[in-house]
């Protein structure tokens, strides 16, 4: 049956009668009245206050943990947020989240709790550092909705806040209904109603410590424990936090938890004490910031936790056998897992060490952890030993306690990387047959790991297996993270001439195919342009540093335009510069070119020698970059003399010699002959992500200024030569000068010329227009030894 308002002044008038007789009953029956009289307003559409709206939360590591649902101006995700009622700040949202969300600066995010909306609340996005550790420890309690904000009160003005921290309940209030709050039957001495200030972002109360020792005492929902300053603990002659009182208003906290000694100097505003949420477990609260009071009111009897007082004390005093005893007992304790990692750092500090005292503590602290965590715990400490002088027995020890549980681990990873870091050590005391065996393995779950692949190609070249080596190192260096050992391995090899006499560029290219970026064009010149056509042009030449992010794009579309004009007579040249940051694949004969193009950046194309082309970008521009190459390499080729070249380039031991046919009718001394010592494939990871770079120059083999073509009909001829060795030598000095000067150190020096890599490109060019008028590209053939002619 409906009640009418008739209904509802009778009932007030028999609740007021009660009363006056029964005061504890009149404060509950008032407060059910009101809300009556709120629901009947609410019905007959009469203006009335907000209405009380409930947000559930689970306390989470001791933090108050809230599902939501968080909207941008455009996009909503569910998450968890974090209530810190001590904070007097609005929303704060992980960065990561803020700008999935869109929240840019003067942000407004909208939180729905179920039923209850808070609209238009400030928002700013930032790094949170606690936000990701408590999603990385506690997913499961998060259900796996991560925790993307922290909310302060200032997203919750206007209302009063009522939170039950036992309950797991925060109630939003109409302004001053909290005034009808009822107290537990029999407990009104244990209510109290304590004002506060708020300044330094958070809600500050007066203390008192032994003999009217003032104290400031910071609210806070935001951590389990209730803090105390080390240094004002000390001061109190309660080193350990050990007081019998502390009074917060009228309440003695003391009673009610163990105090934890901690430095506070660094939090802002340097509170002496900060209340944690071990202690509003105890109380329902109420925060009226219209008033600025806060309301304690207890709701359940305190279990003194006098074995976290033992083990504070304890810690105080760095009493390492106390801990280890309250270990011992209290194994499940909340405390046991920084007990026993307090207890083991005081272990390894003890000289000279007790392996088995330290032992007993790693046991301590596997029996602490979760069964799921023990195997990752492991590995934690084992890395912090591996970093230490001598910690590599007592790393070894810890790893294989922790492998005991690995498969139990939440970190399905957890036994490969155990394996890694004993492969590791097993290959540090040269001990190949195990490593190996560890580090197999560890591959086994971690094909892609970069570590593990470093690691396996030191043990392949350890045991003498170059070509497994090189492959590992190659997986290594381009994985995610990848170590720069990696590089100094491949450097290794790469420069070892007989390792190199076996294994070429090319096998590298098939070892590579499909494991790095690539771009392969679809058509090819000679299937897609008529025979009788105008010819393309004859020389192509890229200006590039591969440690300019934006020279990828431009690489991949030349090195694709090499395989579009595959059997014709297009010549390439790839001229690497330091332009704009250092490059390792830098020469004389790239500077020379530079120079005599005027090249200003990377990266820069020509055509022929015609006005240079600037596109480039990442992998996204790669298709437009190689169209627009295409069409500049399909003009026809400029009006003027006919010229050929012709000749032979032969390689014999370490020197490349040949002759150079050149014919041509114009006679000017403007036209000059090039000749560029070049190698099809060079490889060194830069920064445009490339690992092998196609045709690149490696040095000159005329005068920087070209040899002078003279006035004549018929052929010119020249014999031109290059030492390899004295190549690499030069190679050399130029990186050192570089490094010398710049104060750096390349991961990788690319110096070693593949003898059977090594093409050399003619080029007749007018050294006043820049125009190519021919140019060919010859492969360097081989002379045998017995081919000498005897004298």
């Amino acid at each position: 049956m409906a009640l009418t308002l008739a209904d509802l002044a009778s009932n007030l008038g028999n609740t007021m009668k009660n009363i006056r007789t029964e005061p504890r009953l009149g404060r509950r029956l008032s407060r059910c009245c009101f809300w009556s009289l709120l629901a009947l307003s609410v019905a007959s559409g009469q203006a009335v206050p907000a209405i009380a709206a409930t947000i559930p939360f689970k306390v989470i590591n001791g933090r108050l943990c809230a599902r939501c649902t968080i909207g941008g101006p455009s996009v909503s995700i569910p998450a968890h947020v974090v209530i810190d009622l001590g904070s007097t700040a609005s929303l704060a949202v992980h960065e990561k989240t803020g700008k999935l969300l869109g929240l840019g600066g003067d942000a407004k995010a909208t939180l729905t709790f179920g039923g209850v909306v808070l609209s238009d609340v400030s928002a700013k996005s930032t790094g949170i550092a606690s936000l990701e550790s408590l999603n990385r420890l506690y997913a499961s309690e998060l259900s796996d909705i991560p925790a993307a904000a922290i909310m302060g009160m200032k997203a919750l003005s206007g209302y009063v806040v009522e939170v039950n921290v036992s309950e797991g309940i925060l109630k939003l209030l109409p302004p001053k209904v909290d005034e009808q709050a009822d107290v537990d039957a029999g407990n009104e001495e244990l209510s109290a109603v304590i004002p506060y200030e708020t300044h330094d972002q958070g809600l500050w109360l007066s203390g008192q410590g032994p003999d009217n020792f003032p104290l400031r005492v910071r609210f806070s929902t935001e951590r389990y424990d209730t803090v105390i300053d080390s240094l004002v603990a000390d001061m109190t002659g309660a080193a350990g936090g050990d007081l019998e009182e502390l009074l917060v208003g009228p309440v003695n906290i003391a009673k009610f938890v163990a105090l934890r000694p901690e430095d506070l100097s660094g939090t802002p505003g340097r509170p002496d004490v900060v209340l944690g949420t071990n202690l509003l477990q105890c109380f329902r609260v109420v925060i009226d910031g219209s008033g600025r009071t806060l309301r304690l009111e207890q709701v359940r009897q305190p279990e003194f936790p006098s074995e976290e007082r033992e083990f504070f004390v304890a810690r105080a005093n760095e009493d390492s056998e106390t801990i280890e005893r309250f270990l011992e007992t209290h194994v499940q304790s909340r405390l046991a897992i920084e007990g026993s990692r307090l207890l083991l750092k005081q272990r390894l500090g003890e000289y000279p060490h007790s392996r088995e005292r330290i032992g007993k503590a790693m046991d301590l602290l596997v029996a602490a952890s979760p069964v799921e965590r023990r195997a990752e715990t492991m590995v934690g400490l084992a890395d912090e030993l591996l970093a230490t002088d001598g910690g590599s027995g007592l790393a070894a020890d810890a790893l294989r306690k922790g492998l005991e549980s690995a498969k139990e681990d939440l970190n399905a990873s957890a036994g490969y990387e155990i394996h890694a870091r004993l492969g590791k050590l097993a290959l540090k005391q040269n001990n190949l047959k195990e490593a190996r065996r560890h580090l197999l393995s560890a591959a086994f779950g971690m094909p892609k790991d970069g570590t593990v692949n470093l690691l396996l190609g030191e043990l392949y070249e350890k045991s003498g297996k170059s070509m497994r080596a090189w492959s590992r190192y190659i997986q290594a260096a381009i994985s995610e993270d990848a170590p720069t050992e990696a590089l100094s391995g491949l450097d290794r090899l790469n420069r070892d001439a007989a390792f190199r006499a076996e294994f070429t560029m090319e096998d590298a290219e098939r070892l590579l195919e499909g494991r790095t970026v690539e771009f392969h064009p679809a058509g090819r010149y000679c299937q897609e342009v008529a025979k009788d056509a105008s010819g393309p042009i004859e020389l192509i030449e890229l200006f590039t540093c591969m440690d300019n992010s934006q020279t990828l794009a431009a690489e991949l579309a030349f090195s694709g335009l090499s395989e579009y004009y595959e059997n014709t007579e297009v010549s390439f040249i790839a001229y690497h510069l330091s332009v704009p940051e250092s490059n390792p694949l830098m020469c004389g004969v790239s500077k020379s070119r530079q120079d005599f193009y005027g090249v200003k950046g990377t990266p820069v194309a020509y055509f022929d020698g015609g006005a240079g082309t600037s596109s480039g970008g990442d992998f996204g521009q790669v298709a437009d970059v190689y169209a627009d190459y295409r069409q500049k390499s399909l003009a026809s080729k400029e009006s003027g003399a006919s010229w050929r070249i012709d000749g032979q380039v032969n390689i014999r031991e370490d020197d490349i010699t040949g002759r150079i046919e050149v014919e041509g009718s114009e006679a000017s001394n403007d036209y000059r002959l090039w000749v560029v010592l070049c190698e099809k494939a060079v490889m060194v990871p830069g920064a445009n992500t490339l690992l092998l770079h196609k045709h690149v120059a490696r040095a000159l083999m005329s005068p920087a200024e070209g040899f002078v073509l003279p006035a004549q009909s018929g052929k010119r001829v020249f014999d031109i030569g290059i030492n390899i060795s004295d190549t690499v030598a030069s190679l050399e000095q130029t990186l050192e000068t570089v490094e010398d000067n710049e104060k750096i150190r390349f991961g990788m020096k690319p110096t070693y010329v593949d003898p059977g890599m090594c093409t050399v490109v003619a080029i007749v060019q007018n050294r006043k227009t820049k125009q190519v008028v021919a140019a060919k590209t010859f492969e360097v053939s081989k002379v045998e030894e017995s081919s000498r002619k005897t004298p």
